[in-house]
């Protein structure tokens, strides 16, 4: 498969992974809420759920590389897409509504997410 079509296809599948993570991540927060978590742990729960399950999807279906001594990098990236996406929200929520700044927050964070963890977290050495 040529250079360009391979990382497309990484792109395709890192969305349909994040987005069945996601999925499951949200449903760890909502039982969370439901079992009497306040909001905050509840959201505290529901990431760290995402991130786990985040590190060994993305790795194993979508770059094919899923050594547990890259969680670190994947993590420090998670964080670091966490607060730029938290940023991005406090920017845009002074001129459109928070669902709204929440979108254009993923439509900029989710190819940042990719790019590095592409190249800083499953690369092939």
């Amino acid at each position: 498969m040529s250079k360009p079509r391979l990382q497309l296809s990484h792109l395709v599948r890192f969305g349909i992974v994040g987005s069945v993570n996601s999925f499951f991540a949200y449903l760890v927060f909502a039982l969370s809420l439901r079992l009497g978590c306040h909001f905050s742990l509840a959201t505290l729960i529901g990431s760290l759920f995402g991130m786990m399950t985040g590190f060994k999807l993305h790795g194993h279906f979508v770059f094919g590389n899923p050594g547990n001594g890259r969680f670190l990098r994947f993590a420090l990236i998670f964080c670091f897409v966490y607060g730029v996406s938290v940023g991005i929200q406090e920017i845009a929520r002074q001129a459109v509504n928070g669902y709204l700044a929440g979108a254009i927050a993923a439509a900029i964070t989710i190819p940042v997410s990719f790019f590095l963890n592409r190249n800083m977290v499953f690369h092939r050495t």
